[in-house]
Parts: C-alpha cells; structure tokens; sequence
C-alpha cells in the first residue's frame, strides 16, 4: 500500500531532478532523495535532496564522470574513470549516503575510462556494476571477464576474484588433450552492464567495438549474457548474441539494439531465461525491440515493426502477450522500502 504523501514527494523530486538535471538518483524517504547532479557523461557531484521542503541538504564537494551506478540499501554506490590522455585509467568505486558522507576505493585492477591508444585512436572501457537487493555487496565485473572486484558495502572492503569457465569433467579431460584457445581481448571500446539475478548470480552483457577497419564505421559484436557465480567464481554463458540484458524478477530477457545506429546489430527480438541460463522463450524476432521496464510479473516491452510501434504486456512465465499498448515513454520508479 503507497504511503501517505509519498507519491507527490518522489514525483516533485524526479522533475526537479530532470530540470536541473541529474545523472541517477536513489529514494530514501519522503524527505531524502540521493542524486548525482549533472547531465550525463560530465562531471557531476553527489546530493541530498529534501522533495518536501524542495531543497538541496547536501552537496558534496566530490566532482567527477560516474559511469554506471546503483543504489546499495540507504546509500548510492557508483563507478567513476578518468578521461584523456596516453595512460591506462582505473576505476573508482565510491559510496554516498544520506549523511552526505562520500567513501571512495581506488580499483587498482580494473580499467575504466577513456584514454589514447594511439595517434587516432581512442579506448574506450566501461566495467559492470551489480549490488545485492540487501545492498550489502557490490560487484564491478572487469570488460574481459576474468576478474571481480567485490567489495563489502558496510565494511568498504576491497577483494579480487578471478573468474574460470564452468567446465565439466570431460570438458576438463579433453582441454588436457587440447588445451583451449586464449579468450579474444575486448576491442577498442567494451561496455559492459551487470545484474543481480535472484539467488545471488552475476549477469553480465553489453558489447565490443573494433575500429582496425575503419573508425567511422567500427565492427561491433555482442558479448551475450554471461553468469557469474560468486560461490565459486566460474561463469558460463546463457547467450551468445545479446548486447542488453534486463532482469525481471526470476527472468531474463535479453536482446540486441537492432538499431539504424553505430552499433545496431541484426535483431534477436527478446529471449527469455531462467535464473539458471535455461530459454523460456523468445518473442518478436527480426523486430526493434526496448524493454521499458517490469512490474508484477509482467514486462513492458516496446516492439517496432514496418515503423509501427507498439508496448505488449508479456507473462514472464509463458513470453505470451497479455495486452497490447499504445506506445509511449514509461518511467518505471521503486521508492524503495
């Protein structure tokens, strides 16, 4: 049940937000509203904002470009990375609570940013980040996928973990026959997007961009979906051709951008896994696919075909269409607790 007042608290506090201009923001309560200031790919600064009394509380005197970022319990964790110049950057992982207190870990072993690789060209790193629903753990998952920095949220520890392939026995007496081949290096750009799963997995997708052909027109590949799991720090792949993956509730879906774009790559419409990597199914192949958002157990996903657009309420459970919708932009908030 919606709280009293609640709902034209957060309401203020997300246009507010828009007009002046915010990168993320995270709901405490109806007076505390978490956000980064700052239109996105710039420099920003984190802030508490009261919706009530329409304020800023607090401003921190931190600055810099945050590239992915989550909400972890009553705090707003983020991953910031420098820009420019010949040296390979490293990411900084940083916490941001109600206080105004700012915690910051410099991630030694993760690259993130953007930094000359040569005379014309450019690199291009952005790592995955994914928090526990508890928000006591937070997981940035390096652009290669051999290595996880975890990091304990209310302690602020740092660990690395190496990340192996699921293998089985015979998997693993046949690579003594013949060893398998090194895993292909991520190209001059690698993003990379990561989600809790319930039950405690990492999913990781996103894509690679190489530009040795030409950098006006860069050859992109998607990474697909790959779960991590933290008990034993292997991985395996559920998909080989997705570049986006959103998790709604114990589903799956991942797609492609099947976009007029740069980095637009034939459409695989949506499929849908299990919380185990197993297909459900899959759903409006060869069409343009946004998943809007989830609710319940339904997902609101957008479909473009022969430029007629439309939203199609699908059950997680079976991928059927339980309604259709006209289109239209959808903001999906969580309050939070």
């Amino acid at each position: 049940m919606q709280r009293p007042g609640t709902r034209g608290a957060v309401v203020f506090g997300v246009v507010a937000l828009v007009v002046a201009g915010a990168t993320a923001y995270a709901y405490m309560n109806r007076s505390q509203l978490l956000a980064l200031a700052g239109p996105p790919f710039t420099q920003v600064t984190p802030v508490v904002v009261d919706p009530e009394r329409r304020r800023v509380v607090d401003r921190s005197r931190w600055r810099g470009r945050p590239i992915r970022w989550q909400r972890a319990g009553r705090r707003l964790v983020f991953l910031a990375a420098g820009h420019g110049g010949s040296v390979a950057r490293h990411g900084r992982l940083l916490s941001y609570d109600a206080r105004g207190r700012v915690r910051q870990l410099r991630l030694s072993r993760i690259e993130a940013g953007t930094w000359r690789s040569g005379r014309l060209r450019w690199r291009n790193v952005e790592p995955g980040l994914a928090v526990t629903q508890a928000g006591d753990r937070a997981y940035v998952v390096a652009a290669d996928g051999r290595l996880v920095a975890a990091v304990d949220v209310r302690a602020w520890r740092l660990a690395y973990h190496g990340v192996s392939e699921a293998r089985s026995t015979w998997q693993r007496v046949a690579d003594l026959i013949e060893p398998p081949a090194d895993a292909k290096a991520p190209g001059d750009s690698a993003i990379r997007t990561a989600q809790m799963v319930p039950g405690g997995v990492i999913a990781v997708s996103g894509e690679d961009q190489d530009a040795t052909d030409s950098v006006h027109h860069p050859k992109t590949v998607g990474y697909g979906v790959r779960l991590i799991d933290p008990t034993s720090w292997t991985v395996r792949t559920a998909d080989r051709d997705a570049q986006d993956l959103t998790v709604a509730g114990g589903t799956l879906l991942a797609r492609s951008w099947s976009c007029n774009c740069i980095n637009g790559l034939p459409s695989i419409g949506v499929r849908g896994y299990d919380t185990a990597g197993r297909l459900r199914f899959t759903r409006f192949g060869g069409a343009g696919i946004t998943v809007l958002g989830a609710a319940d157990n339904y997902a609101y996903v957008g479909v473009r075909r022969a430029g007629a657009r439309r939203i199609h309420v699908v059950d997680l459970d079976s991928g059927e269409t339980r309604r259709v919708l006209r289109y239209r932009e959808l903001r999906i908030l969580d309050p939070g607790p």
